[in-house]
């Protein structure tokens, strides 16, 4: 009998700390139900009682994050203490950040070649692919292959990041950008396909080239030549800009930090 009692101790001792672990592990919602605790700590990571995950899963799938966003390195950059810049000096006004960079971004012919990370059920990829920006609209325009992953991410999720940057030399030349923002996919059956191509990615701006003798109507059948195989090989990408950070050394020459923000 003693046996048996002691034994029913053990087992109801070792109920009452893993339940007591687990309520630790989550917190209590009115009517006894549980979640997952939060997660204030951008360095969390996966303990060794942790369940089990899918591939692909990522914290915020289960976990609230309550990360502090003024703790990372590019909010120092922008706004903190930095490069000999008290917080909150040497921020540059809107109008001189965007005209840096229309600077960066509207050359010829048009068009850079940037990095394009999309994401699609937390998996992600990124591609290159040209851009051309439409200063006056704050848009940046892409040409695209029929097919392609990366248009089925945008697809399903519109959110997108582009980078571009000169090759690296030294910090006194240093220029580069990230732009976050919203992607919308035209076809050759939207009327501002060819509005797009004509403003963004002209025949002459793509390499094409039209004799110097060439009559008005020998022009025009060129260039809807190209047109219509653009229609029928490529998507046009249309991205509402909604956040740009630029590091450009030109700042410093008239007394603002290197690293600038613009949001519309």
């Amino acid at each position: 009998m003693e046996r048996w009692i002691r034994s029913l101790i053990i087992v109801v001792g070792m109920c009452f700390i893993i339940g007591y672990s687990y309520r630790l592990s989550a917190e209590e919602k009115p009517g006894g139900a549980t979640t997952v605790p939060k997660i204030a700590d951008g360095n969390a990571a996966l303990g060794p009682n942790h369940p089990k995950i899918a591939p692909g899963a990522s914290c915020n799938d289960c976990h609230q994050l309550k990360l502090d966003a003024k703790s990372s390195a590019t909010q120092v950059f922008l706004y903190g203490e930095f490069f000999g810049k008290k917080p909150g000096e040497g921020i540059a006004p809107k109008e001189r950040v965007w005209a840096e960079i229309v600077k960066v971004l509207r050359v010829m012919p048009l068009k850079r070649t940037y990095s394009l990370a999309t994401s699609y059920n937390n998996a992600p990829l990124s591609t290159s692919a040209e851009f051309a920006l439409d200063p006056e609209k704050k848009m940046l325009y892409g040409i695209h292959e029929i097919g392609t992953e990366k248009l089925m991410h945008i697809k399903n999720n519109p959110r997108v990041s582009l980078t571009w940057h000169r090759e690296f030399e030294s910090f006194a030349t240093f220029l580069g950008l990230q732009v976050m923002g919203t992607a919308v996919l035209i076809d050759s059956t939207n009327p501002e396909f060819d509005k797009i191509l004509d403003v963004a990615f002209p025949y002459e701006s793509t390499g094409g080239q039209i004799p110097a003798d060439a009559d008005a109507q020998t022009r025009a059948n060129i260039i809807k030549k190209y047109k219509d195989g653009m229609k029928a090989q490529m998507v046009i990408s249309k991205i509402t800009m909604e956040q740009v950070t630029i590091l450009s050394a030109d700042f410093t020459a008239d007394g603002f930090r290197i690293a600038q923000r613009w949001k519309p």
